[in-house]
């Protein structure tokens, strides 16, 4: 195998990270998206809707591959009363894109 093949292979192995958080009481695995959403949703207009978008296409029972969330639940989603569970939920998202760490560091600065 030459080196360029052995990079490539190490790069396209990466897997996403996840984090279990509690959500209104329940578990929720919460999996780091990838760059296609990620750009996907910086394209958006509404981008006030992110979380809601993450959260339905990111959200898993904790251990399977079933999601929680399907499309149709986007509108009861934004009646949800706004409190720490968006938090804990933004606050995994930042972590797993390691977008918290770099608003630490600019913080720093």
């Amino acid at each position: 195998m030459s080196v360029r093949d052995d990079i490539r292979a190490k790069v396209f192995s990466a897997k996403p990270r996840s984090k279990v958080v509690m959500f209104n009481g329940v578990e929720i695995e919460i999996r780091q998206p990838n760059l296609k959403s990620i750009l996907r949703n910086m394209e958006r207009t509404d981008r006030q809707n992110s979380v809601v978008n993450v959260l339905i296409e990111y959200a898993y029972v904790p251990g399977t591959n079933e999601r929680v969330f399907d499309d149709t639940d986007f509108d009861g989603i934004m009646e949800m009363p706004f409190d720490n569970n968006f938090v804990e939920v933004s606050n995994a998202i930042d972590e797993l894109t390691d977008l918290g760490k770099k608003i630490k560091e600019e913080e720093k600065n």
